[in-house]
């Protein structure tokens, strides 16, 4: 694991990074559109910036901390997250269209989730 930051507002950048993916990780527990995997990678790598104790809190949960482990071990992503992550992606897009969003938003969208998804699913399992 990476040391902590010695500097304190690097530290406390890496913090609140931490602290606010933590935090959309567990909106995305109920509200199925927001990615909970990714922001939960994000919010480890931060921790392990800024704070020991959060980092291995975030390591030790059952639930998140083998895929948050698979991803800094070994860089992979379990099937069941892989599919997750593609059907939100694909799910966002449908929404913004059947609720009308500007033609410029659903390019947007589909030119940035796209690679997105092709990385994801390009990752091993």
């Amino acid at each position: 694991m990476r040391q902590p930051s010695t500097n304190p507002l690097t530290r406390a950048f890496w913090l609140s990074l931490g602290l606010v993916c933590v935090a959309l990780g567990a909106i995305g527990v109920f509200l199925p559109l927001l990615p909970t995997t990714i922001f939960l990678i994000i919010a480890a790598y931060a921790f392990a910036r800024s704070s020991e104790r959060l980092h291995s809190w975030l390591l030790s949960n059952k639930v998140f901390g083998p895929l948050i482990k698979d991803w800094q071990d070994h860089g992979r992503i379990r099937r069941p997250a892989k599919v997750m992550a593609v059907i939100s992606m694909g799910v966002i897009v449908l929404l913004s269209w059947i609720f009308g969003a500007p033609t410029y938003v659903i390019v947007l969208q589909a030119v940035i989730l796209i690679p997105v998804a092709v990385f994801i699913v390009t990752r091993p399992e």
